[in-house]
């Protein structure tokens, strides 16, 4: 549904203005590794590969419950590990598998 603007089946759920709000920039994070500023509730980073930057937003839930998406390939990215213990790779995921797989 944020891939497409808040719309889901033809339908609009969710406004797309608050869309559009929530997965704007509003806090500027320091260097922690894998987001670099935070919406209202998404987390915002960018994947490089190879000469690419792609642009993302994820919501993250603790032990490696995570949705990244990535408008510019449309994509989705839906995990539903449990690693609580240490950092969930999702992240890792994608960077070394997912994109490899989808732009080659």
């Amino acid at each position: 549904m944020l891939l497409n603007d808040g719309e889901w089946n033809g339908n609009q759920i969710v406004s797309e203005d608050w869309v559009n709000r929530s997965i704007s920039n509003h806090v500027q994070l320091p260097p922690i590794g894998w987001a670099e500023t935070y919406g209202y509730l998404i987390w915002r980073n960018t994947f490089q590969y190879e000469s690419n930057s792609y642009e993302s937003f994820s919501a993250k839930g603790w032990g490696g419950q995570e949705i990244i998406v990535i408008p510019e390939l449309d994509l989705v990215a839906v995990f539903t590990g449990a690693s609580y213990l240490s950092d969930p790779p999702c992240d890792y995921i994608v960077q070394n598998y997912i994109l490899p797989s989808i732009t080659n």
